[in-house]
């Protein structure tokens, strides 16, 4: 199952920029990328490019976050149940 959310998150990254820690809502969970793409967005609509992750926490919980490399923004996308 699927739980969209695309809300704003911290994350902390690695020296390659790798998200290897991430807080929402007061909770900081380590991470690691189990998978990560480029999408281009809509950019006849402005949309920018983006850097999705798939994400493994330390509890085993599976997660899609997002960051745009034009304004540094991290999205937390989706949980995967």
């Amino acid at each position: 199952m699927k739980r969209a959310t695309f809300l704003p998150i911290q994350v902390e990254q690695t020296s390659d920029g790798r998200p290897c820690r991430i807080q929402y809502r007061g909770q900081v969970w380590q991470v690691c990328v189990v998978e990560e793409w480029l999408e281009t967005g809509r950019w006849w609509q402005g949309e920018s490019q983006r850097v999705f992750y798939r994400l493994l926490t330390e509890h085993q919980r599976v997660l899609e976050v997002s960051l745009e490399p034009a304004t540094q923004r991290w999205t937390l996308e989706k949980w995967l149940d």
